[in-house]
């Protein structure tokens, strides 16, 4: 009937702190083995997989992204509640979770452009 594009499947990187703090974004100085801040072993699956689009944010917390929270550099970059991760009830509002766009656009855009590029292509 056709060929299916393979720019239907792609992944989804998600901004929320259990998906990228630790599990995307380790940071530099870091004793996982990284590219940059970024877990090798995912750089290394990624590799395998060849996904050809990724989605960043992605999930319900795009909803609340704003893109320039994570341009700059990471120690001026705005703070901000990261409404998609559980907060204590009994303290909330007092016990808010923050997002510290550590992990951000400029890091995504430098993925796409050296080391995640050279993975999603496979090379």
């Amino acid at each position: 009937m056709g060929t299916i594009s393979p720019n239907i499947y792609g992944h989804l990187l998600n901004t929320s702190a259990a998906s990228s703090n630790d599990g995307v974004w380790v940071g530099e100085n870091s004793k996982v083995q990284n590219i940059g801040g970024i877990r090798k072993d995912l750089v290394d699956e990624m590799r395998k997989i060849k996904a050809p689009v990724v989605r960043y944010p992605g999930g319900c917390f795009a909803d609340s992204y704003d893109w320039r929270d994570g341009v700059g550099p990471a120690e001026k970059r705005p703070r901000r509640t990261n409404f998609w991760i559980e907060a204590d009830a009994s303290t909330a509002p007092a016990n808010h979770i923050y997002e510290s766009n550590r992990f951000g656009t400029d890091e995504v855009h430098a993925l796409l452009q050296t080391d995640w590029l050279s993975a999603l292509s496979g090379g």
